[in-house]
């Protein structure tokens, strides 16, 4: 499963597609699929991100930087969401599929990071004890 998964290998690929179709007539079938593609690669990439910035702190240090953290990823999800608008106009005005698909990648990966974002923030909230599970 790890190398089906891998985004070592989607990444690269996704890229090599979406500029190897920049002028290439494509039929909306295979559109479609590329869309999903572009999805998937987006969403893989927003999870490997949240692998890596899911951590456990224990200070006070830690829990505030939890919530730095929070608001950083939040930034970065709104310009990749708005940047992905951008994309897909640019793709529509200039005929460029790849833009398209580029913006897809950017808009599945900013609402993935505002997800990120949302969770870190309660995971802060829990942490510091604003959040309280009656047991």
């Amino acid at each position: 499963m790890g190398k089906i998964t891998s985004l070592k290998l989607w990444f690269p690929v996704f890229w090599l597609i979406t500029f190897l179709l920049q002028d290439q007539p494509i039929p909306i079938e295979l559109q479609n699929l590329l869309f999903i593609f572009a999805s998937f690669v987006g969403l893989l990439t927003g999870y490997r991100i949240f692998q890596r910035l899911d951590y456990d702190p224990t200070s006070d240090r830690g829990i505030f930087g939890l919530k730095l953290l929070s608001g950083g990823v939040t930034i970065m999800g709104f310009f990749a969401f708005i940047l992905s608008f951008s994309a897909i106009f640019a793709g529509g005005v200039t005929r460029f599929f790849g833009m398209i698909l580029i913006g897809i990648f950017f808009m599945v990966l900013g609402l993935s990071l505002m997800v990120l974002s949302a969770y870190l923030l309660f995971k802060y909230q829990r942490r510091a004890g604003i959040i309280i599970f009656r047991g």
